[in-house]
């Protein structure tokens, strides 16, 4: 959407370079986010200090500004012409506002004709601009906290999991970044990757319902025990129908134990009958499975799993997702279960301090 703004801003305003700068209270700065020019690239993601410079200026006054010849303006910053090689003349700064908060600055760059300067008409129409921007900027902001809760409500689900099965814990979070990992090796759209993502990390939900007596027996299961274990993909599908940002994944997760031959559960679907996002899962829950301890079991040999895999390709797996897990180098792999499991500890060990802290 910005790059899409820039693009009518240099049009409108003949404008030969162009820049969005979005306010990183953090580090108290603004950080150039979108750029167009001669330059761009070397122009995104650079830093200038709030109150530094004329973008910094802008940013931290929300006041708007123009230079006819920032080579003679005290207040210019040297750096970007430093690092770039380009020569500011002219320049066209406005804040990005927003119920009487400055989220950045539009900054636009000399005339394409070198003998104009900006107009306060090019500033008024730069400013109105700015206010759909700043509208924009705000709406992708809120929408990633809301993503963001969501994130951290499912981990809270899988916590409860982790809890009531320590046998498996991480199990889940490793399944997901094996998929995703398989999904992006396979270009699905990242759109897609989310809701595969969700319902990774949500495939074994439904085992809240199943006994602990079953989920941790040490040895084989009856039928019957069997029969109630093989219930936990509908129990997930069932707590996740009815909310709408997990309509997807509920499908994925309903198929997470299809078979590519029809042989699976619980409703016999085969070839791409089957969710891709459920295809993808199959490969990495199996490999997750295989190489990780289990009450009935120990873990098997990486090259075991990887045969094991190779094998049931075109029977209980997806031919083509098997071979992108085999284009996969098992370093690859090891390193992204090392991740996961120093991730893990670490938000184990946040947890029991806050936990702790209450209990002081």
């Amino acid at each position: 959407m910005l790059a899409q703004i820039l693009d009518q801003v240099s049009i409108h305003l003949k404008a030969k370079a162009t820049s969005v700068w979005l306010v990183d209270e953090k580090n108290n700065a603004v950080v150039c986010h979108v750029a167009t020019g001669d330059v761009a690239e070397q122009v995104i993601d650079m830093s200038v200090p709030l109150g530094k410079g004329i973008v910094g200026l802008v940013a931290a006054s929300g006041e708007s500004t123009m230079v006819a010849n920032a080579q003679d303006d005290p207040r210019a910053s040297r750096n970007v012409d430093a690092v770039t090689g380009f020569v500011t003349r002219s320049l066209l700064t406005v804040p990005l506002l927003r119920k009487g908060r400055c989220l950045g600055a539009i900054q636009v760059v000399n005339k394409v004709n070198p003998n104009e300067l900006f107009t306060p008409f090019d500033q008024e129409m730069l400013e109105q601009l700015a206010n759909s921007a700043a509208f924009a900027i705000e709406n992708a902001r809120l929408y990633n906290e809301l993503e963001q809760s969501y994130s951290e409500t499912l981990a809270a689900l899988i916590q409860a999991l982790d809890l009531k099965d320590q046998e498996t814990q991480f199990h889940s979070r490793r399944v997901v970044e094996y998929t995703v990992l398989l999904a992006n090796t396979m270009h699905v759209d990242a759109e897609e990757i989310i809701h595969i993502r969700r319902a990774a990390l949500l495939h074994d939900i439904g085992k809240m319902s199943i006994p602990d007596s079953i989920l941790q027996k040490a040895g084989p299961l009856t039928p019957e025990e069997r029969k109630l274990l093989e219930n936990h993909p509908r129990y997930a599908f069932e707590m996740m129908a009815g909310i709408p940002f997990l309509a997807i994944a509920a499908d994925i997760v309903l198929a997470s134990h299809e078979r590519y031959d029809g042989q699976g559960y619980p409703r016999g679907l085969s070839g791409e009958q089957i969710p891709l996002g459920a295809r993808l899962f199959a490969v990495a829950d199996t490999f997750d499975a295989m190489t990780s301890d289990r009450p009935y079991r120990k873990s098997q040999p990486n090259d075991v799993a990887v045969a094991e895999i190779s094998w049931q390709s075109g029977k209980q797996f997806d031919p083509q997702v098997v071979d992108a897990f085999l284009s996969i180098s098992m370093d690859e792999w090891l390193a992204l279960r090392e991740r996961v499991t120093v991730e893990g500890i670490d938000r184990l060990e946040i947890i029991a301090a806050l936990v702790e802290s209450k209990f002081e």
